[in-house]
């Protein structure tokens, strides 16, 4: 029954777009202007040769309760970013004549959005801006919004899109498909909300109202969160507890996108460029490459990719005229690429290499899906962060001092003695994470320039408590934070 009713609106659907391929159009307003604006291309397929369209064979091997469920995504796919479109003009235009707090409480106590920290006009409260970076399509800059750094993302009118686009349209028509792409960006991010995704702080759609006509000269706005761009050589230099966190970070994207309100999606274009770090966590900042339907295929032949660089061939089913499991295999392969080979393995502790070569492993050849990857790297940051890792009894637990060890409470070396180290998170010392001050000992006789080491109260991302190790022990001074080792020969 339930299928058969799927069928009706499918049929409907089906109706209205009567082609394979189908264009979804959002409406939204510049200066006093309606413009129609093509975001996303979304595939469609007749379902019924009566509806007045071309008939599209599916797989002679597919049950009709799966093609239905397969064209049934597709449904709410639209309705997903239908709904959150006419949201955004909505919001948009009451925003001029309703107050902040009201509109966002309104779309809290629905579920439909968190709010939005800045709309059309308190776009006006954004200042300091400075150019931070340009592509083909958007400009970047690093604003200032209420004491917080953001950034704000525009259309970049000298950018390859506008330029090329100037040789065969106005200036209008070329202005309306890069501020299509920017629209895009808003939905999806809004769509994909996560923890490593760049989150949304707000959005203008100028609407042409007076109140708004210092803003809307801009034109469409985003604003996000500020973030930095990943440095791979600052990365392989950082600690291995550091790293972990881009690893594990982005293994959670990955199976956040294989099991997305959208369906499993791919991301095209997976390198470093399309994150940045907030906080020291990765996160996704560009989602133009981001595809959101799996291959159409009539048998698994057309499920096959190859990967010559790797010498590695990715197989999938065909299931209901889609390759089941592409997405999530195209994302393992290349954040296995791009990150976790080059950043999990140098430095892990020496108990952890066995899993963690075993996870870079499973990354290169694409060997297990996304939930055991994040299960296993979760697994992983647990033994790290409770000290399970270093293989020590119940009763070797507790902060005693070795007798080659003289422990002054309450006392400090800042700024003095300071040496590099290997895996230090400091540019000008060596400075670590450590479990506890048993390890620091550890540490300490295995260093010959270490003399000394400052254990302090603050906690690292796992919660590890940081030292900082010195080539001597003069000049102390007090610090109720932290406790100073001396190392007795």
């Amino acid at each position: 029954m339930a299928a058969t009713k799927l069928r009706l609106v499918l049929n409907v659907l089906v109706r209205l777009f009567c082609r394979r391929t189908r264009t979804l159009f959002v409406v939204f307003l510049i200066g006093n202007a309606v413009v129609l604006t093509t975001i996303l291309s979304v595939s469609v397929l007749p379902i019924a040769n009566d509806v007045g369209c071309d008939t599209v064979d599916r797989p002679v091997d597919v049950s009709d309760d799966d093609y239905v469920e397969s064209q049934w995504r597709i449904v709410k796919l639209r309705q997903i970013l239908d709904f959150q479109e006419e949201e955004m003009i909505v919001s948009s235009r009451r925003r001029t004549k309703q107050s902040i707090d009201d509109v966002d409480g309104r779309r809290r106590s629905t579920g439909s959005d968190e709010g939005r920290d800045v709309d059309c006009l308190k776009l006006v409260d954004v200042r300091e801006r400075q150019f931070v970076a340009a592509g083909w399509t958007k400009a970047v800059y690093k604003a200032v919004h209420l004491g917080r750094d953001v950034a704000v993302k525009q259309v970049n009118f000298y950018g390859h899109d506008m330029t090329d686009c100037l040789r065969r349209l106005t200036p209008w028509e070329c202005y309306r498909k890069s501020a299509a792409k920017i629209m895009k960006e808003i939905v999806l991010l809004r769509e994909l909300a996560h923890p490593n995704v760049l989150k949304v702080l707000g959005f203008c759609i100028p609407n042409g109202d007076s109140a708004t006509d210092e803003v809307t000269s801009s034109g469409l706005s985003l604003v996000t969160e500020l973030g930095q761009s990943l440095d791979m050589i600052r990365l392989l230099q950082s600690s291995w507890e550091n790293r972990l966190r881009i690893v594990l970070g982005v293994t959670r994207l990955v199976h956040h996108l294989s099991n997305s309100p959208l369906g499993s999606l791919v991301m095209n274009d997976f390198r470093r460029q399309q994150f940045v770090l907030v906080d020291g966590e990765p996160k996704l900042s560009d989602v133009d490459d981001v595809e959101l339907e799996e291959p159409v295929c009539r048998s698994d032949d057309d499920c096959t990719s190859r990967h010559e660089a790797a010498e590695l061939t990715l197989r999938v089913p065909c299931v209901a005229g889609r390759c089941r499991g592409y997405n999530e295999k195209q994302n393992i392969y290349n954040a296995g690429r791009h990150f976790v080979s080059f950043l999990l393995p140098h430095g892990a502790p020496l108990s952890l290499r066995p899993r963690v070569d075993a996870i870079v492993q499973a990354f290169d050849n694409v060997t297990w899906d996304s939930s055991r990857l994040l299960h296993s790297l979760q697994e992983v940051f647990r033994l790290f962060s409770t000290g399970e890792y270093l293989g020590r009894t119940e009763g070797d637990a507790g902060r005693r001092p070795r007798p080659n060890y003289d422990r002054l409470e309450h006392f400090d070396l800042l700024d003095v003695h300071d040496y590099r180290c290997q895996f230090t998170v400091s540019g000008n010392s060596c400075t670590l994470s450590l479990f506890d001050d048993r390890e620091a000992m550890d540490i300490c006789d295995e260093d010959r320039d270490c003399r000394a080491f400052v254990f302090t109260s603050i906690t690292s991302w796992t919660g590890r408590r940081i030292a900082h190790f010195k080539s001597n022990y003069t000049s102390a001074t007090k610090n109720n934070s932290t406790d100073l080792y001396i190392k007795i020969k």
